[in-house]
């Protein structure tokens, strides 16, 4: 009877380690992964128009809603790379039409044809004739782990933790084995 009572106990310890290794590995993820994906943010570019005219002032920087975690390696919390600019037609601005500061998290419009053509107030393609533009990119969340290492060592996590949860297997049923005579010392 004391041996089906450990087994029972370490069939359970299994079950619900392998329960919690699923929510530390999610965790773990979270807080090492390439960062939050933000599709469409809405921003209005008309403080980067010129009065009345349709040129843009690109000294005007703007920010977008999620700041997420500034490293402190120099790197921003936007991910290098990610964002991308369209108009509410969804026509992509290219790169020349406007700067991506990846460190100080800010983006400047450019005062090129398309910017000039697309700030006009009489719907030139953005939303119901504003000044607005859709942004989608990557930040890093206030949980990101910035270090390499430190990430590398929080990645190992669940790998031991699924390896002590074999070992308290293996040791229960070692126990019971012994004490059943299966196996001798």
């Amino acid at each position: 009877m004391k041996s089906i009572s450990i087994l029972v106990a370490a069939f359970i310890a299994v079950i619900v380690g392998l329960m919690l290794l699923g929510t530390i590995a999610g965790q773990t993820y979270s807080m090492t992964g390439r960062g939050k994906y933000v599709s469409n943010e809405t921003l209005n570019m008309g403080a980067a128009i010129n009065g009345d005219s349709s040129y843009v002032n690109s000294s005007r920087a703007f920010t977008l809603a999620n700041r997420g975690i500034k490293c402190y390696n120099g790197e921003g919390s936007w991910v290098s790379g990610s964002v991308s600019i369209t108009n509410a037609t969804g026509k992509l601005l290219t790169s020349g039409n406007y700067t991506v500061d990846y460190t100080n998290n800010t983006i400047r419009f450019l005062n090129t044809s398309t910017t000039d053509v697309m700030s006009l107030a009489a719907g030139g393609g953005f939303l119901n004739g504003s000044n607005n533009t859709l942004v989608t990119y990557q930040y890093y969340p206030a949980d990101y782990i910035c270090e390499g290492w430190q990430r590398t060592v929080l990645n190992m996590v669940p790998g031991f933790f699924g390896l002590a949860i074999l070992a308290v297997g293996v040791g229960l049923f070692y126990t019971v084995a012994k004490q059943e005579g299966i196996l001798s010392s």
